[in-house]
């Protein structure tokens, strides 16, 4: 597996002005680049923006970043994510 999707919501930030009017939020964990561009192009990414994005296109903010190497493991354990436990 190279990606994860995590959909989370509605906000619970207190005050709730602080979210900006924003209730939810997808985040997606890839490997590398390669990942990202096979998930973006395909059918379950296509399923779930036409779901949870495109109806409320008007308040879509798109944001993705790469971490660097030396960071990856502090905000996030992504091999633990991507990986199948060695079975690949």
């Amino acid at each position: 597996m190279n990606s994860r999707l995590v959909v989370g919501g509605p906000s619970i930030t207190d005050p709730i002005e602080r979210s900006q009017g924003f209730q939810f939020a997808l985040l997606s964990y890839h490997k590398d680049k390669q990942a990202l561009a096979e998930y973006q192009a395909s059918d379950e990414h296509h399923k779930v923006t036409s779901k949870y994005l495109w109806p409320f296109k008007e308040d879509v903010i798109r944001f993705d970043f790469e971490v660097d190497g030396e960071d990856e493991k502090v905000t996030l354990p992504i091999e633990s994510l991507v990986s199948d436990g060695g079975k690949e």
